[in-house]
């Protein structure tokens, strides 16, 4: 288990929950329940899932987590976009909005190859290990 808080990817997907909470004050009263609401909870599942990632020791349900991460950015991308397109909020906020998305997206893409590449090296290298003791029958 790892301190995800050192996180960069963590850290990251962190502010930009922050950031998107402030952006959806600026939304109309009448989307407090659907739109913002939907944006909050995309933006908090993010760093949310990428804590529970770092509390496996498996690596395969820690990649589960970060995918589930990945697919929360995915996800609320668009609804940032829908805010957008509805007049909502203007193209600036949403540049902002998006940059930092794409932002933590590539941090997660990343990180989900290293997880899968240590998983790669340590599985590779506990095959060597049996191998070599097991006892060389040849002879």
């Amino acid at each position: 288990m790892q301190d995800y808080t050192q996180l960069e990817v963590w850290q990251k997907a962190h502010e930009l929950t922050l950031a998107l909470y402030e952006l959806t004050r600026a939304l109309p009263v009448e989307e407090t329940y659907e739109l913002s609401a939907q944006i909050r909870r995309g933006a908090a599942a993010v760093p949310s899932a990428i804590a529970q990632a770092c509390g496996w020791d498996s690596p395969e349900q820690t990649t589960y987590y970060l995918q589930v991460a990945a697919g929360a950015v995915a996800e609320t991308q668009y609804r940032v976009l829908l805010a957008r397109d509805l007049s909502y909020i203007d193209e600036d906020a949403f540049r902002a909005a998006d940059s930092r998305l794409g932002e933590v997206q590539r941090l997660l893409t990343r990180f989900i190859g290293r997880v899968a590449e240590n998983t790669a090296t340590e599985s590779r290298d506990s095959a060597e290990r049996r191998g070599s003791d097991e006892p060389d029958y040849d002879d």
